[in-house]
């Protein structure tokens, strides 16, 4: 699942009990809500981790704990968040939520030499 919840809370909320209820294993988030003391996206599952840069992201994912992953390096600045997920069957697939600002460079140059590496670090996973 895919969604801009454009920083509000109502939506966020919204987002929370939909994955809930139809037990998504993977959520990509652009303008996530995230609360300015913990950091953190409030009212996440229980059965989900959460991989963002803190109070000022613009991207997240929220994955089920039971799937095995690697979350890849945090370079991508507020505005990306990755994971490798072990498929066991098929290999490793690279999952990225990735927020483009209007005329700026999306990502560091660093994430996104992270990024194209993955290929060598999934096969470890």
């Amino acid at each position: 699942m895919q969604v801009n919840v454009q920083h509000k809370k109502v939506a966020s909320d919204a987002l929370m009990q939909n994955v809930a209820e139809q037990d998504v294993d993977i959520v990509l988030i652009q303008e996530p809500y995230v609360y300015q003391k913990s950091g953190q996206i409030p009212g996440v599952p229980n059965a989900y981790k959460q991989y963002h840069n803190g109070s000022q992201a613009l991207a997240a994912i929220l994955i089920k704990k039971t799937i095995s992953h690697l979350p890849l390096a945090d370079k991508g600045g507020n505005t990306a968040a990755g994971v490798i997920v072990d498929t066991r069957d098929k290999g490793a697939v690279v999952v990225v939520s990735l927020y483009c600002p209007r005329n700026e460079q999306a990502v560091s140059e660093e994430w996104l030499y992270t990024w194209a590496r993955c290929k060598k670090v999934s096969k470890q996973v």
